[in-house]
């Protein structure tokens, strides 16, 4: 008789393993009439959020001490201008800082195209202004067909190093590493927390439109034969929390391992897997797989989030339908849900336990 395969890869509807089994071999399926159940004899598979998020083989991606995950781009260069300056008159800086990473450098579960929207952003910039007097920097932020003025940013006098963060919001619960932290913050409007809250390879996020001025201020102004190197570097850092209502929707490429079932006289083109799930990820996860050889995959119900400090185990069923006998499986791609009813962040130490109880199929 040729051989019949379960399709273990169906698993990674949810979890990107795959896994041996061992089914139980003391059942003798040609004494029933009935559909089966067959105990699976497994200790439960651990699937770390990097292996289902895709995040671990990422550059631009990196952990705080507490193990909350990242993004930091820097832009490349600074603007400067050495100019002398005149009370009311506005001095521009050429040229555009650009914080771009490579489509390669951002998990697809964070890129914008994802539906990714970040709560915590900030774009962290640097000032000189060497000068005796106070300064003004204004200038615009950019990504894509998004555009939007950023507030006056003052500069104390003679400082070659002063940072300003623009935050969307001051977040007292974010630990900053030393150099995320700032002189001083602004929390921005919602023009421009659109701007920076998103992550895009093929909208790279720009700082343009810069210019330097005297400060409305009655301290003596720098002699005019005086000139001054003013400057502005950028850098955008983006935690990894993710605001309530967030729906994230990604692909995962996968091939998986074949169970032999050849031993159980039973049809394999549509059967279930039977598993408890404990997910310490704080996202609701659903999804389906499909394959261009015709099989199909289904999560009977979502994963329930939970988080480290409160596991959450779900029951589900994973539905598995071929048009026909398979014996491997040819361009498989899972397609995955995440959805969040509440502001949540992302830690390199959450995970899913997948607990395979049994598979269900019927009789030939």
């Amino acid at each position: 008789m040729k051989a019949n395969y379960v399709i273990l890869a169906a698993l990674g509807v949810f979890a990107m393993t795959a896994v041996s089994c061992k089914i139980d071999n003391s059942y003798d399926l040609s004494k029933t009439e009935a559909a089966v159940e067959v105990p699976i004899e497994q200790e439960p598979v651990e699937v770390p959020s990097d292996d289902l998020m895709d995040f671990n083989s990422s550059e631009a991606v990196e952990e705080d001490s507490e193990g909350n995950l990242q993004i930091t781009v820097m832009a490349e260069g600074s603007a400067t201008i050495t100019a002398n300056l005149k009370e009311g008159v506005a001095i521009e800086i050429p040229g555009e800082l650009e914080m771009t990473t490579s489509k390669e450098d951002i998990p697809d579960f964070c890129a914008a195209e994802s539906g990714a929207v970040f709560s915590d952003a900030r774009l962290i910039l640097d000032f000189s202004n060497p000068s005796p007097t106070p300064v003004v920097f204004k200038g615009k932020v950019s990504s894509g067909n998004k555009k939007a003025q950023m507030p006056d940013l003052v500069v104390p006098a003679n400082k070659t190093s002063y940072k300003i963060a623009l935050e969307t919001r001051h977040n007292e619960n974010l630990r900053y590493e030393e150099e995320y932290t700032a002189n001083d913050y602004i929390v921005i409007n919602e023009s421009v927390a659109e701007v920076i809250n998103r992550i895009s390879a093929e909208d790279p996020i720009v700082v343009s439109d810069l210019t330097v001025e005297l400060m409305n201020t009655r301290a003596a102004a720098p002699a005019e034969e005086e000139e001054y190197e003013f400057s502005v570097g950028a850098l955008l850092h983006v935690p990894l929390w993710f605001p309530a209502g967030t729906v994230i929707k990604y692909d995962i490429d996968y091939s998986g391992e074949l169970i032999d079932v050849s031993k159980y006289n039973v049809t394999v083109n549509d059967y279930q897997i039977v598993a408890d799930v404990t997910n310490t990820i704080p996202f609701e996860i659903s999804g389906y797989g499909t394959s261009t050889n015709g099989v199909r995959a289904d999560l009977d119900t979502p994963v329930k989030p939970g988080d480290i400090d409160n596991p959450v185990k779900t029951h589900v069923l994973i539905h598995i339908k071929s048009s026909a006998e398979v014996l491997n499986l040819e361009g498989a791609v899972l397609h995955v849900t995440m959805k969040t009813d509440k502001d949540v962040r992302i830690n390199k130490n959450q995970k899913l336990d997948i607990d395979m109880k049994s598979i269900k199929f019927s009789k030939q």
